[in-house]
C-alpha cells in the first residue's frame, strides 16, 4: 500500500512539473505572439495616442483574461474566485490599490480592470514584453526614489488618470513573503489626494505560496486557490491627510486578507 502511495505521489509531482513547464512555455510564447500581433497597429497608430492605447489595451486585457481568468483555472493550474463587482471594476479615472504576494497578481488585475496602466519597478523593464508595454501603453516605470524620479512618476500617473484611464498600484512596493499585508507606501494616496481621484481597495489572496517571494524557487510547488475582490471605494476627501488615507486603505485590505487566510489556511505538504 505504501509503495502504491509513493508511486501515486511521484506521478502527481511529475504531472505538476510538466504542467508548470507547459504553462511557462505557453506564457513566453504568448508574450512573443502579443508583441508580433500588436506591433503593426502600435506603429501605425503611434501618432494617435488615445486610439493606440485603446486598441493595444483591449488586446492585452483579452489575452490576460483568457489565460489567467479562464484557461489557467480550467486546466487545474490554480482555482480562481474572482468577485467581479462591475460597479467597482468597470470604472474610469480611478486608482486601484492592492496587496501583493505573487507574480501573478498584476496579470489578474490587468485582466479584470479595463483601460488600466500599472506602476512597476524598473527591474521588470528588462523583460521584453514589459519593456514593450511601457512604450506602447504608457505603463509607469519607477526608476528611483529621488525627488526628480518621484515627480516624473507622479506627473505620468496624473496624465493617465486625466485621460479617463485607471491606475493599478501595489502600495507595499514588493511582494510580501508571508500572509501578512506589509505597510503601505504613501505614493498612491498622495496621488489620490493631489488628483482628487477615488480609490478602489482590492485584495488578491493565495492559499498557498504561488510565484511567491523567498519560497525556495521561482516555480510554485503545488496548485493554489486565488481570491480577488474589489472591497470598496475610498474617497480621499473624507481623510484629512495622506497618512490617514493610507492607514485606512491598509486596514481595509488587511482585514479582508486576514479573513481569507483564517478561512483558507495554507495546505501542508503531505508526507
Amino acid at each position: 500500500m505504501s509503495a502504491a502511495n509513493s508511486i501515486t505521489k511521484t506521478l502527481k509531482r511529475i504531472k505538476w512539473r510538466v504542467l508548470n513547464l507547459s504553462v511557462i512555455s505557453v506564457y513566453i510564447a504568448a508574450n512573443i505572439g502579443f508583441i508580433v500581433f500588436t506591433l503593426p497597429p502600435a506603429v501605425i497608430l503611434y501618432p494617435f495616442r488615445r486610439l493606440r492605447i485603446k486598441v493595444i489595451s483591449g488586446c492585452l486585457r483579452c489575452l490576460l483574461y483568457a489565460m489567467f481568468v479562464k484557461i489557467a483555472p480550467l486546466i487545474g493550474y490554480y482555482k480562481l474566485d474572482a468577485v467581479e463587482n462591475k460597479n467597482l471594476f468597470n470604472r474610469k479615472n480611478t486608482i486601484y490599490v492592492c496587496n501583493h504576494t505573487s507574480l501573478i497578481d498584476p496579470l489578474i488585475a490587468l485582466a479584470l480592470i479595463p483601460d488600466a496602466a500599472i506602476l512597476l519597478k524598473s527591474k521588470y523593464s528588462k523583460w521584453l514584453a514589459i519593456w514593450y508595454l511601457i512604450r506602447v501603453l504608457d505603463f509607469v516605470e519607477v526608476k528611483g526614489v529621488s525627488p526628480a524620479d518621484l515627480l516624473d512618476v507622479t506627473e505620468k500617473s496624473k496624465k493617465i488618470l486625466e485621460g479617463k484611464r485607471n491606475m493599478i498600484i501595489f502600495p507595499e512596493g514588493t511582494r510580501s513573503a508571508s500572509e501578512r499585508v506589509m505597510d503601505f507606501k504613501n505614493f498612491a494616496f498622495k496621488l489620490a489626494k493631489e488628483s482628487n481621484r477615488e480609490i478602489v481597495a482590492m485584495c488578491i489572496c493565495s492559499q498557498n505560496p504561488f510565484f511567491a517571494k523567498n519560497r525556495g524557487g521561482l516555480l510554485p510547488a503545488k496548485p493554489t486557490r486565488f481570491h480577488i475582490e474589489a472591497i470598496g471605494t475610498i474617497n480621499p476627501a473624507d481623510y484629512k491627510d495622506t497618512d490617514t488615507l493610507c492607514g485606512a486603505a491598509h486596514r481595509i485590505v488587511s482585514k479582508r486578507v486576514r479573513l481569507f487566510h483564517s478561512e483558507n489556511p495554507c495546505e501542508k505538504e503531505s508526507e
